[in-house]
């Protein structure tokens, strides 16, 4: 709810054309590479037979369970989020800025002092019980599955690489030097917020118009991650192989739509983005328990690498905007 709220307040002082223009963008851009990459990890990801690897006799159980009070749903967070957000974003009202600060506060209380330095213990007994069910043989084996993720992912980079310095090797190698910083700041951090200072800085070599890169990489750094947009849907492809289901096609514009709208509420902490959008897996491709463990726990590993591509991609997308809005710019111009 905070962050969202943040993400919307955060945009008012820019220019009233570039708040729909941004969301409308970071829109489009979530939803076509969720759907995109449902359709090409259920095209490239296919494991035969593994089901029978998995151990159907007692799998480990939780020691204790704690009980935890759900106030609102992750919707109804979703909602009033906006809701404030757009108020906020009109004019600043004192109480509901003091309320989304207690907010913010004890959630990042919660997040960085309690549940980040939990993540290796989680890590560990999620390991620990994936090699007693089998699972974690069975992965291993079939390493090539994570080995198509990521192939997939460096050919997109070196795509969006070429368009953005105009298919020249000189600009291309240039580009790739100033972002290097931010890539590795969130590769060891797991934070794109953390690398925010190193991106503006690259950003601010890349392109011409200074003001635009100074807006659109803060609006945009835990809200368009397409690192995320890519990993995630590979690896439930990979689960739902693994349990011995297949992706339902028909609902794959349904869950890209609702990944869409729920990335605006993630949190920027490792791991933020996978368990924000469980919840949807569980309604709408039918994960269980166990399934919705082991995508938490595989996404957590490979996070830094989700990250790092989400800033190596928002670095050069706004290269390649850049170039359209001075391209526009000349054409205004040359019509005067």
């Amino acid at each position: 709810m905070s962050s969202i709220y943040r993400a919307i307040v955060g945009m008012k002082n820019y220019s009233i054309l570039f708040f729909p223009a941004i969301i409308l963008f970071i829109c489009s851009s979530n939803f076509l590479h969720v759907f995109g990459s449902l359709n090409l990890a259920t095209f490239l990801i296919n494991v035969d037979a593994v089901f029978d690897n998995i151990k159907t006799g007692p799998s480990l159980l939780n020691l204790f369970n704690i009980p935890l009070p759900k106030f609102i749903t992750n919707e109804q967070a979703l909602y009033i989020g906006f809701t404030l957000g757009f108020i906020g974003y009109k004019k600043s009202f004192v109480p509901i800025e003091n309320f989304v600060s207690i907010i913010t506060k004890i959630t990042n209380f919660v997040l960085k002092r309690i549940f980040i330095p939990m993540l290796p213990l989680f890590i560990f007994g999620m390991t620990l019980k994936m090699i007693n069910d089998g699972i974690f043989e069975m992965l291993i084996k079939n390493a090539s599955l994570f080995a198509t993720m990521f192939v997939v992912l460096i050919t997109y980079l070196a795509i969006l690489l070429l368009i953005s310095s105009g298919f020249s090797i000189i600009k291309g190698y240039k580009i790739t030097v100033n972002i290097l910083p931010a890539v590795l700041t969130a590769l060891s951090s797991m934070s794109s917020t953390i690398a925010l200072p190193f991106s503006l800085k690259a950003s601010h070599k890349n392109t011409i118009s200074k003001g635009f890169s100074d807006f659109f990489m803060p609006a945009t750094v835990n809200i368009h991650m397409i690192g995320d947009c890519i990993i995630i849907p590979f690896l439930i492809v990979i689960v739902l192989n693994v349990f011995g289901f297949s992706l339902p096609v028909e609902k794959i514009p349904l869950f890209a739509f609702l990944f869409m709208i729920t990335k605006f509420s993630g949190a920027g902490i490792p791991g933020g983005t996978v368990f924000i959008m469980v919840p949807l897996m569980v309604k709408i491709l039918n994960f269980t328990p166990q399934m919705s463990l082991l995508i938490t726990s595989m996404y957590i590993v490979i996070d830094p690498f989700a990250t790092s591509t989400s800033v190596m991609a928002n670095n050069l997308f706004v290269i390649v905007l850049d170039k359209i809005l001075v391209a526009f710019g000349k054409s205004k111009l040359q019509k005067k």
